[in-house]
């Protein structure tokens, strides 16, 4: 993750408003782990305190994480009705948001992974909809200066595989607890795929700047 800020930063001065988003995003995701370390079980007064806040903070980071995603979605979109499509998916997303936790501000402390799988849904068409534009096109695309398509591929394999696994893990969660923390591990090497596809966008951004 580091190593994709570091590449954007470099070159902020070069880059266009739909990779200063996933900037915003990488940053964001910084923050929040961040937070989470200082408040580690080692920091905290009890264990109980260290996963409240653990949480909190995690549904939060959502809220930001499909905003940047969305308008990244929504610049990248050349079609009317896609670009009306995030717009419809985002206002579904704030009002299931509003619903679940600002009325009810005691979900920011539960395990409920509702919100993760509705972002994991919306994000997931949405990368499908961009290669069907993307196949559209009339102009041949040379991938490996594309930016945008190893992002996206990266967003559709993180994305669409996390809709399946968060829904098992929310059944596992409530059955088996030692299941579930066992089983959270491969979302760590989804993350560690996610950033990987990221850095190899960046870089071709970078090839092609330093090539024009």
């Amino acid at each position: 993750m580091m190593s994709g800020i570091s590449i954007l930063i470099l070159g902020w001065k070069r880059l266009d408003k739909k990779l200063f988003l996933i900037l915003l995003l990488l940053i964001s995701a910084v923050v929040t782990e961040l937070i989470d370390d200082f408040f580690s079980p080692a920091k905290s007064s009890t264990v109980l305190e260290y996963h409240s806040i653990h949480i909190y903070i995690h549904h939060v980071y959502r809220l930001a994480e499909i905003f940047f995603l969305s308008f990244y979605y929504f610049l990248l979109f050349e079609n009317k009705r896609n670009k009306q499509l995030v717009i419809l998916g985002s206002i579904v997303f704030i009002l299931y948001f509003i619903y679940d936790f600002v009325l009810s501000p005691e979900n920011f402390f539960s395990r409920k992974r509702t919100d993760l799988l509705i972002e994991s849904m919306l994000i997931s068409i949405y990368s499908v909809i961009y290669f069907i534009e993307l196949y559209q096109k009339d102009s041949p695309v040379e991938l490996k200066y594309y930016t945008h398509f190893w992002i996206v591929f990266a967003n559709l394999i993180f994305y669409s595989t996390g809709t399946f696994f968060n829904g098992y893990l929310a059944l596992m969660l409530t059955k088996r607890i030692p299941a579930y923390i066992q089983l959270s591990v491969i979302m760590i090497i989804l993350n560690y795929l996610l950033y990987s596809f990221y850095i190899i966008g960046f870089l071709c951004y970078s090839t092609k700047k330093k090539l024009e």
